[in-house]
């Protein structure tokens, strides 16, 4: 990794707020979906599944380049265990952007019904074949997924 300056790269920024703001967005859509009943709520639905690739595709474009470009160091002055939280904080935090859009498109793949987002159909059907395997062969990593397995 290389080491930044004092400050994020512009590129670094602007990732930082598109996330922030899809983010916000869908967790306004989300609590949305789950007080609404059928014609607003089929509405939510066709904006949450786009939104949601986009935040997979942002998070892991963020990630490469925070890769590459590093980050500021922390101030010297910091305690040790708040150095830790920090690091700790933003591992949970890339894990989180990723694994979450990532776990919806699973349960949406494991599902009976069949819905595309913008001709991600031949990767949804790969990923049910893949957590039917993991459902048929007990592992433990799947076991959110084989829940929603027929």
């Amino acid at each position: 990794m290389i080491s930044a300056g004092q400050r994020f790269t512009p590129l670094q920024r602007l990732l930082h707020w598109l996330m922030a703001v899809c983010i916000l967005t869908m967790l306004f859509i989300g609590v949305g979906m789950v007080s609404t009943v059928m014609p607003k709520y089929l509405t939510l639905v066709s904006i949450h599944k786009p939104l949601g690739i986009a935040i997979l595709v942002l998070a892991l474009v963020r990630l490469a380049v925070r890769l590459r470009y590093g980050a500021p160091s922390l101030p010297a002055d910091l305690p040790e265990p708040m150095k830790l939280a920090a690091q700790l904080s933003h591992y949970a935090l890339y894990a989180l952007m990723i694994g979450m859009p990532l776990l919806g498109w699973g349960m949406l793949s494991a599902a009976a019904t069949r819905s595309c987002c913008s001709g991600v159909c031949a990767f949804q059907r790969s990923y049910r074949r893949v957590t039917a395997c993991m459902h048929c062969s007990g592992a433990h990593t799947s076991t959110l997924l084989s829940c929603s397995l027929p």
